[in-house]
């Protein structure tokens, strides 16, 4: 670097060595995967692990139509069933802006049958329900009093003549 003043003198000369640096490049990668929790729900999730870029984080699920800051916690939430493309770019927005392809996956559906037996008597209260459940996540619970009560156990004796509205419930909570 060389000085000059107004006389066009030149009375100090400076040797500096400058170095232009470059940013340090985007690297994303998902960590977790959250799939849906009930059958038909949207609310997928993904986790991000930044390893490096140049912070101010923004995503998008759209195809870069929309960007969202990346939150603090780095899971994006509320995704559904299907691939996604989520888009990541930093402060700089430089390019190519990292594109991470997520499956989510929907549970089976929970579902179930059943099988009734008859009171055999008048006024009598032998009757049962037996209920089968298949789908869902996790240990089943079951209610034949519209989910005012619940049960591990799927089978019902010593029921008298009435109207039971079953309900089946998985370890997500979700219900059939």
């Amino acid at each position: 670097i060389y000085i000059k003043d107004q006389a066009d003198c030149t009375p100090y000369s400076f040797v500096s060595n400058i170095t232009i640096g470059q940013p340090h490049e985007l690297k994303v990668i998902a960590d977790e995967v959250g799939n849906i929790s009930c059958y038909g729900y949207s609310d997928g999730s993904v986790k991000l692990n930044i390893v490096s870029g140049n912070g101010n984080y923004e995503y998008s699920v759209d195809n870069g139509i929309t960007w969202n800051a990346v939150p603090t916690d780095s899971i994006i939430k509320n995704l559904s069933v299907g691939m996604h493309n989520i888009q990541v770019k930093d402060y700089y927005s430089c390019l190519p802006v990292i594109t991470i392809p997520v499956t989510i996956e929907n549970p089976v559906q929970l579902s179930y049958n059943y099988t009734v037996k008859q009171v055999l008597c008048n006024g009598g209260n032998n009757g049962s329900i037996q209920i089968e459940a298949s789908g869902g996540t996790g240990v089943y619970q079951y209610s034949i009093d519209n989910g005012q009560s619940y049960s591990t156990t799927n089978s019902f004796n010593g029921l008298a003549v009435g109207n039971y509205t079953i309900l089946v419930r998985d370890g997500n909570g979700c219900l059939s």
